[in-house]
């Protein structure tokens, strides 16, 4: 993975410097993008960096058409506290546990101001507070969401083919028994980590294999086929998409697919089947936040019949609330700033965690280090022995990970890394420290 700069954490605590020291006070307009990077002598990138972590840690605000200015708030203390990076032996704490074991979020990326403005909005309908909600999810949510994914994916959908649930496995607790009135028996997962999965499809009595082309369906995550990220080709796509004209059921759960960093922009199989014989499946929980819970499917013609005579016997699981305000939260585009907001960040901490990794295995040897080009996270694996040298390092350098047992066959286990909920201030010492 190609090194970049990270020279935008020194330009962030230059500028947290100057505004805690009211040098910039409240109300003062920051240097512009192009004035800084003269200055300061980086990147203009490096300067975009270090102003989104300004912004996400509230001392600065950005104005549409005007640029970046400063609040005059200090920093809350607390544990979505981003550390000052630590780069001289003075200032490490040697107390600190680098916490790569959990797969959540960063919290610093989310305006919780906004969301609970979105929130309170919605509350304040009470006559539709005071009742139970759309079994398949609310209407103006599910206008937006069809709008959202012809925007992003290019996949063409009305309300009516949406479903709302609060999680994708609740949503397949929907769609399984209808894939089995229409036959079907078996059904294939990508691979062993995809066992949550598996086990909804056992618990109808269903024949679940992996990776078996075979299956009458085949549930694919082509934005994210392994626990560490790989993207699907674009000729695997069209080879799934043969499959489904012959009669399989093709379950494309594009997970994830906001954060392919690979070059090559890759069409959802949806959009390539015109959605016949596919469902398409999605989730908000890793744009927002993962408390937010809701998810959404996209049913083919071919079940959406079989759906509506079932629908009056499930309960919404997704919260009302959040629905809606969900819904004003895509219509007003905000989803789409947090996007863009949330790939710049993990791109670096992606690259971040990459040259951690790497230094933390060098002088192991047999470890390998799978990372793909999706996601926020990694995996190292190894035998036993290789393992427990690895384990003994992360003890040293307080650095948690989470154990994945006999994801492959050849090895004993694997460990788990994720950037996602970790800071970049706390990376950035690390790889410092290492």
């Amino acid at each position: 993975m190609e090194k970049r700069d990270f020279k935008y954490s020194l330009v962030y605590l230059h500028f947290k410097k100057l505004i805690e020291e009211e040098t910039l006070k409240q109300g003062d307009k920051m240097p512009s993008l192009i004035s800084c990077t003269k200055e300061l002598l980086v990147s203009k990138t490096t300067v975009e960096n270090a102003y989104f972590q300004l912004a996400a840690d509230g001392y600065i605000i950005s104005k549409e058409r005007s640029g970046y200015y400063v609040t005059g708030k200090k920093k809350n203390a607390g544990a979505t506290e981003l550390k000052a990076v630590a780069i001289s032996d003075k200032h490490k704490n040697t107390d600190k546990v680098y916490d790569m074991s959990n797969v959540g979020d960063d919290p610093t990326a989310f305006r919780f101001d906004l969301w609970q403005r979105y929130m309170k909005s919605a509350i304040r309908h009470k006559d539709r507070m005071a009742t139970y909600g759309e079994s398949q999810g609310e209407t103006e949510l599910r206008q937006e969401i069809a709008a959202y994914v012809r925007k992003r994916r290019n996949i063409y959908c009305t309300a009516d083919n949406i479903v709302i649930g609060a999680s994708t496995q609740n949503l397949l607790s929907i769609l399984i028994p209808l894939l089995k009135e229409n036959g079907k028996k078996t059904a294939s997962v990508p691979a062993k980590g995809f066992d949550r999965y598996a086990h909804v499809f056992k618990s109808y009595n269903f024949d679940v294999n992996i990776r078996d082309k075979e299956s009458d369906v085949i549930y694919v995550s082509p934005s994210h086929m392994t626990l560490w990220g790989d993207v699907m080709s674009l000729s695997r796509r069209y080879e799934i998409l043969e499959h489904s004209k012959k009669g399989h059921t093709i379950i494309e759960d594009d997970y994830q697919n906001e954060f392919n960093f690979s070059k090559q922009v890759r069409p959802s199989i949806y959009a390539l089947a015109g959605g016949e014989n596919i469902v398409y499946l999605g989730s908000f929980s890793r744009l927002l936040l993962p408390s937010i819970r809701i998810s959404f499917m996209i049913l083919p013609k071919e079940l959406l019949e079989s759906y509506r005579i079932v629908a009056g016997l499930y309960d919404q699981t997704a919260s009302k609330t959040e629905q809606l305000a969900l819904a004003s939260y895509l219509r007003d585009e905000h989803l789409q700033r947090q996007i863009k907001k949330l790939r710049k960040i993990y791109l670096g901490k992606r690259e971040l965690l990459h040259s951690i990794l790497n230094k933390l295995i060098k002088d192991i040897p047999g470890l390998l280090l799978s990372a793909g080009e999706c996601g926020t996270e990694m995996l190292v694996h190894g035998n036993a022995e290789q393992i427990k040298k690895l384990n003994e390092k992360l003890e040293e350098y307080k650095i948690s990970a989470r154990k994945v047992n006999r994801y492959f066959d050849s090895y004993e286990d694997s460990l788990m890394f994720s950037c996602g909920f970790i800071s970049v201030n706390d990376l950035v010492e690390l790889d410092a420290k290492l």
